[in-house]
C-alpha cells in the first residue's frame, strides 16, 4: 500500500495581497510533494484583481476551496479564513500557509500550533509584528525581478528562491561576530565587508545571488533587519531564552 500523504493548507487573504504572492506559496508547497488545498473567496477574485486570480482558481494541480463568508463586512473574509483553519484542522491537518500580512490573523496561527500544526506566513515587509512571531517561520514575499517595485527599491525586497547551507549560514553568523559584540544592530555595509573576508576559499551554491546583500536574505532565519535613518542595519538573532526551574529538594 502506498503512503496517503496529508494535504497543506494555504489560506489566502485575496484582499490585501497580489496573485503572485498565492503562487509564490503554491510553489513552496508543492516542493514537499503533499497535495495542496487553497482557500480562500474565490467568488470575489473576478472583481478585484482580473486575470491572474481567475487562472489560479482554475488550476487543476491543486483543490480550491472556497470560504463561507457569513457576509460583506469588513473582517468578513478573515473570520471565514479563521473558521476554516479551524475546520481543517479538525479534519487533520498539520501543515498551513497563511498568505497575509495582517496581524488578526496571529490568534488562529497561535491556536493552530499550540495543537500541533506547523504554520508558515508569507507576507511583505510592513506584515505585522505579531503576525510573523506567531508563525513557526515567516517568510518575506520576493517581488522578483521583473517588478519595477525591486528594482527601484533600495534595498530590493526579495527573499531569493534558494535553500539556507549550513556551512554557509557558519560563515555569516562569523563574519558577524567577527565585527559585532553579542546581538548589537550594525550596518549591512559593514557585515558584507566582513563576509568578504571571511568567506574566501568558501564554495558558494549555484543557486545563490553574487552580491552579499542579496544572498544573506536567504538566512532570515538567522538574522533580521530594519531601516533607520535611511541605512539598512542587521544583527544576528537571538536565541529563545530557557526559563531554569530549580527543583526543591525532597
Amino acid at each position: 500500500m502506498g503512503i496517503s500523504l496529508k494535504p497543506i493548507a494555504i489560506l489566502v487573504d485575496v484582499e490585501n495581497i497580489s496573485p503572485h504572492m498565492a503562487i509564490y506559496a503554491i510553489r513552496l508547497a508543492k516542493r514537499t510533494c503533499q497535495p495542496v488545498i487553497l482557500v480562500s473567496d474565490w467568488a470575489a477574485c473576478g472583481d478585484i484583481r482580473g486575470n491572474l486570480w481567475r487562472q489560479l482558481k482554475n488550476r487543476n494541480d491543486i483543490t480550491i476551496t472556497q470560504v463561507d463568508k457569513a457576509d460583506n463586512g469588513e473582517n468578513a473574509l478573515d473570520m471565514a479564513l479563521i473558521n476554516s483553519a479551524r475546520s481543517l484542522f479538525t479534519a487533520g491537518i498539520r501543515q498551513f500557509f497563511f498568505v497575509s500580512s495582517d496581524g488578526d490573523f496571529s490568534g488562529i496561527i497561535s491556536e493552530l500550533r499550540a495543537g500541533g500544526a506547523k504554520v508558515t506566513g508569507i507576507g511583505q515587509w510592513c506584515a505585522s509584528e505579531d503576525l510573523k512571531n506567531a508563525c513557526d517561520r515567516f517568510l518575506y514575499f520576493p517581488l522578483g525581478a521583473n517588478h519595477r517595485a525591486a528594482r527601484k527599491a533600495k534595498w530590493a525586497k526579495i527573499i531569493p528562491d534558494a535553500q539556507p547551507v549550513d556551512y554557509v549560514r557558519d560563515c555569516w553568523i562569523k563574519a558577524y561576530r567577527a565585527i559585532a559584540k553579542k546581538y548589537r544592530w550594525i550596518l549591512l555595509t559593514k557585515l558584507c565587508g566582513s563576509w568578504a573576508k571571511q568567506s574566501k576559499g568558501v564554495e558558494i551554491p549555484a543557486d545563490h545571488p553574487a552580491e552579499p546583500r542579496d544572498m544573506i536574505k536567504i538566512y532570515h532565519d538567522s538574522f533580521e533587519w530594519k531601516l533607520a535613518g535611511g541605512k539598512m542595519l542587521i544583527r544576528l538573532k537571538q536565541p529563545p531564552t530557557i526559563m531554569k526551574v530549580q527543583e526543591e529538594d525532597g
